[in-house]
């Protein structure tokens, strides 16, 4: 019984030393994918491609790296002037259902492959036979939606099939579409005599041992065709362009995706110093890249300006378009504005006090710059048109309305009331700083 103990106590100790050293393999490996990724980025960004493929395709049999890797492939293609192999490693991370988890990769990868189909030649061949193979530089280039990707210069397009008769031109490709169709011919191979199987020649070798020799009789030559070389069918050559300026550099992504609370939505409060109005609050939201919403509340308190007491209130919704999928960003913007005042004052010897309020809505077009998410700082303007004539109301509060003096104060309170409606055609806010957090 005893002994039956220290056999189950060696065994567990043995499962468990298996298992730790097979955890510490796995971090081993881990650890040596993620060197390998650090080195092969640095050799990429410092221009170093081939070396950085070496790095990278082996790391195509981890799961945990292959994603990240092929994003590096395609830029390392990219920068050796192979666009299709590059737009074949963007597809992969486009296309792969692990990119679901790194949204920011997969937009960057797409907008790679987007970039390089505009900036490459687009070559759209008509095969016979269909299967044959497309090579450009001697490398394989399999159609991607039936194009083939071409980087602008003088490239060697080659196309081949069994028993056909290779195509091979030298072309000098720009950016844009072209149509190509390669007819291979039928092949014409030599007439040659097989050759006889080795257990012929031994039976025959056996036999003439138990038999006289014998003269063999003369063989006649081999007959011997030449192939006939046939002319593929090609297109004319374009003629030599000038070559398009080359495209920054591509961002490069960390592999972190941004996650926002709503993904791909982030929301988030904002405070406002600006001038017209001083002081401000809103709620802003910036869906994916391209797309943003917002609403402000913006305040001026109360100010003494020339002798009148005045309060303006500015409520505003934009929406916001952000071109390049960065932090700038124009608007279309719909406000109303809301002024108040009050004064005090003298005339002919008639005590005036005078309160008035106008209100306008106008729309109008902006512009700034706002962070992506999490802590957001921001700058923005906007210019406003009245969609309609201002209303304004002003009322005498003070007086005997059976005074002559009331009525001609009276009608000058009204000329001002139409001054100041007719001058409210245009108005504008200026933010010289947005603060806030977009979760």
């Amino acid at each position: 019984m005893a002994g039956r103990t220290k056999a189950r106590t060696g065994s567990c100790a043995v499962a468990a030393a298996a298992i730790a050293v097979a955890l510490l393999l796995l971090d081993a490996t881990g650890a040596l994918a993620q060197t390998a990724l650090e080195q092969a980025t640095a050799a990429v960004d410092e221009g170093r491609h081939a070396e950085a493929i070496e790095l990278l395709e082996p790391l195509l049999q981890d799961p945990d790296a292959a994603l990240l890797a092929r994003y590096q492939l395609g830029r390392a293609h990219a920068g050796l002037d192979q666009a299709h192999q590059a737009a074949l490693y963007y597809k992969g991370v486009v296309d792969d259902p692990d990119g679901q988890r790194d949204r920011r990769l997969r937009r960057h990868a797409r907008r790679e492959l987007s970039r390089l189909m505009d900036e490459s030649g687009r070559l759209r061949l008509q095969l016979d036979p269909s299967t044959a193979e497309v090579r450009v530089d001697g490398r394989s280039c399999p159609a991607i939606d039936g194009v083939v990707l071409v980087s602008p210069g003088l490239r060697r397009l080659t196309v081949e099939a069994p028993d056909r008769v290779p195509f091979n031109v030298e072309m000098n490709f720009v950016a844009g579409d072209l149509s190509l169709e390669v007819v291979l011919g039928q092949a014409r191979y030599p007439l040659v005599e097989p050759e006889p199987e080795p257990e012929a020649e031994a039976s025959e070798a056996g036999e003439a041992a138990d038999s006289p020799p014998v003269e063999p009789e003369p063989r006649p030559a081999p007959l011997t065709l030449a192939p006939l070389p046939i002319e593929p069918i090609a297109a004319p050559v374009p003629e030599a362009v000038s070559e398009p300026p080359p495209s920054p550099p591509a961002p490069v992504p960390t592999g972190e995706d941004e996650r926002c609370l709503l993904a791909p939505v982030c929301l988030g409060p904002v405070l406002m110093l600006g001038f017209t109005h001083l002081l401000g609050a809103g709620l802003q939201a910036r869906i994916g890249d391209y797309l943003g919403l917002g609403v402000d509340y913006q305040a001026l308190p109360e100010v003494d300006l020339f002798g009148t007491r005045m309060r303006s209130q500015l409520l505003s919704g934009n929406f916001r378009v952000y071109p390049t999928g960065s932090h700038i960003f124009i608007s279309v913007q719909l406000a109303h504005l809301s002024i108040a005042g009050q004064n005090d004052q003298s005339v002919m010897g008639f005590p005036l006090i005078v309160e008035g309020k106008a209100q306008v809505s106008g729309l109008g077009l902006g512009f700034g710059l706002m962070s992506r998410s999490g802590f957001i700082l921001g700058v923005d303007a906007g210019l406003y048109t009245a969609l309609y004539k201002a209303e304004v109301d002003l009322e005498v509060l003070s007086g005997n309305p059976n005074d002559p003096r009331y009525a001609m104060v009276a009608d000058e309170v009204r000329h001002v009331a139409e001054s100041v409606a007719g001058s409210l055609k245009y108005f504008f806010q200026f933010n010289v700083l947005r603060l806030g957090f977009l979760f």
